[in-house]
């Protein structure tokens, strides 16, 4: 069973759409949308949708403002490989704050 966790959500539609999409798939976990993940003192990064689940991990959902539009819209996708990475630093240094996630892991 999935449960939903709904926060402020930058694209409201978009992450319907994504909790309709899981809940159909019968897809077990807890998928939070819309929240802040603390990236430093001075920076918050907000999360379109996170996925924890047994069956699949840890999942995060980006969704862009301005898609790239084709595969050579190479300024599109340098701009989205970017957003990518800054999410995965704020979740990486947000989560290695826990002791448990970092135990084993060095």
């Amino acid at each position: 069973m999935l449960e939903v966790i709904v926060g402020q959500s930058p694209h409201p539609v978009q992450t319907r759409d994504l909790r309709n999409a899981l809940l159909a798939a019968n897809v077990p976990g807890q998928l939070f949308i819309g929240y802040p993940v603390i990236a430093s003192a001075d920076e918050s990064v907000v999360i379109d949708a996170v996925l924890v689940s047994d069956a699949h991990g840890l999942i995060v959902f980006h969704v862009p403002d301005d898609p790239p539009g084709s595969p050579t819209d190479t300024a599109k996708w340098k701009a989205l490989q970017e957003r990518q990475n800054e999410i995965l630093y704020a979740m990486k240094a947000n989560l290695s704050r826990n002791n448990d996630l970092r135990r084993g892991a060095e």
